[in-house]
């Protein structure tokens, strides 16, 4: 700030020096340095890969602006983040400052991982050019324990619905107890957290675009933990912690109308959601870019961010929800898609044993139909649709479904 010239790009770490020239006798004086974040912490990561910074600090070590240059992170997630409101806190903070969301940073709503990452960044990126460039004594900071993971409330709330869920599927609870965890899913994953797993989370694996572990240890339990549910019990996370689904399922209680799709559609349906899988997969790859497959109306309406185009689809989605159980999650859902394939490889699956006696109460209530007629005297359970919801065994009448 206030600078007349500067120096070319120099250094170890990389920077350039600020200048302010006297008009009289042109003589150059060293007011500060600018330097690119992704140069001197390039280790630094947000919630989708590098964000990169351009930063100004003066003699004194503080910072007199920041701008971001390009970023990764999920558009809708993070309109905030390039706006002078949440960069124009960062000015004149300094070497003595701690940097943390909620205490002297004011963090963005629902991209927890994204506004730490960025303060990180910047903490870091002074210490090492104030220290290295311009000789300033820094306080050694102290190494980031692994252990301060474990003090994150969020870590224990995602275990207690990955264990309370699990409990209910696996030990067929009575199924007013499955909407009272629905309602809680759509509130904290959903509106409270904006957690789930999407097609941009899977294209950080496949890219291995991952936060930081260290500082991320819920993301990778919500992600990795997920996808092992869904491997141990058919479509588990689509049916019990996507709060998508949940918003689905909730939406179809208000009425009992039906809307009927024939058959030869529907096997069309579920084709073209792997379609839109595979798709989705190569426009990742090919760009590099996660986001490339950011379509899904949950990052939509939980964020409560969105184009006028995003939020046209995702009434859209709701409304034939209200009429054909779960549209979105059986015809248009990637990532569901995914996940559902894994249902092949499931340890537990429901099965119908020999005392079912076709009454299709079980068709009637399975809100993927998942569950079709098996010959004139039973039916079976397609497992790659099945979710594990347990409606069908609530209303079996013999209890002929098994694990």
């Amino acid at each position: 700030s206030g600078a007349d010239s500067f120096s070319e790009k120099k250094g170890s770490p990389l920077h350039y020096e600020a200048y302010k020239i006297d008009e009289v006798t042109q003589h150059k004086e060293l007011i500060g340095v600018c330097f690119a974040t992704t140069d001197i912490v390039p280790d630094e990561k947000g919630y989708a890969g590098q964000i990169k910074m351009l930063v100004g600090m003066n003699t004194k070590g503080n910072i007199t602006g920041a701008a971001v240059l390009s970023h990764q992170e999920t558009p809708s997630y993070v309109q905030p983040l390039t706006s002078p409101q949440f960069l124009g806190q960062f000015k004149n903070k300094g070497l003595k400052d701690k940097f943390l969301v909620g205490k002297d940073i004011d963090g963005i709503t629902r991209a927890t991982i994204t506004s730490e990452a960025v303060a990180r960044t910047l903490k870091r990126s002074l210490e090492r050019v104030a220290s290295e460039v311009l000789n300033l004594k820094v306080e050694k900071r102290g190494e980031v324990h692994f252990s301060k993971q474990f003090r994150n409330p969020d870590l224990y709330i995602l275990l207690i619905f990955f264990i309370a869920t699990f409990f209910l599927f696996y030990f067929r609870k009575k199924i007013i107890y499955r909407y009272i965890v629905l309602f809680l899913i759509i509130f904290y994953f959903g509106f409270l957290r904006a957690n789930f797993i999407s097609m941009a989370n899977l294209g950080s694996l496949f890219l291995i675009n991952m936060p930081t572990f260290i500082y991320n240890l819920a993301w990778y339990i919500l992600i990795i933990g997920g996808i092992l549910l869904t491997l141990l019990a058919s479509g588990f996370y689509c049916g019990w912690l996507c709060p998508f689904g949940a918003l689905q399922e909730i939406f179809k209680k208000f009425t009992n109308f039906n809307l009927k799709i024939s058959e030869r559609i529907d096997k069309l349906g579920r084709i073209l959601r792997y379609l839109i899988l595979w798709s989705l997969i190569i426009l990742i790859f090919l760009s590099n870019n996660q986001n490339a497959a950011n379509y899904e109306p949950f990052a939509t309406i939980f964020p409560r961010t969105g184009t006028t185009a995003a939020w046209l689809f995702l009434i859209l989605v709701l409304g034939i929800s209200i009429l054909n159980s779960r549209f979105f999650c059986k015809y248009l859902c990637a990532a569901g898609a995914f996940l559902w394939g894994m249902s092949r490889y499931s340890l537990f699956r429901l099965k119908i044993n020999e005392a079912c006696i076709n009454c299709k109460k079980c068709m009637q209530v399975c809100p993927t139909t998942a569950i079709i007629p098996d010959g004139e005297k039973k039916v079976k359970i397609i497992s790659l649709r099945c979710i594990s919801c347990n409606k069908c065994v609530g209303v079996c009448p013999v209890d002929a479904f098994y694990l």
